[in-house]
């Protein structure tokens, strides 16, 4: 295997956990919004 190879799929997973970090905050926040409504 090319040795480029192997950073390039390692920054593909970083981007992925990143995105899917802040989508999580984004849907942790809008859950909240929804439980504040409800009360």
């Amino acid at each position: 295997l090319i040795p480029q190879a192997h950073i390039i799929d390692r920054m593909i997973w970083a981007f992925l956990f990143v995105v899917f970090m802040f989508k999580g905050s984004k849907f942790r926040k809008l859950i909240s919004l929804q439980n504040n409504d409800k009360k």
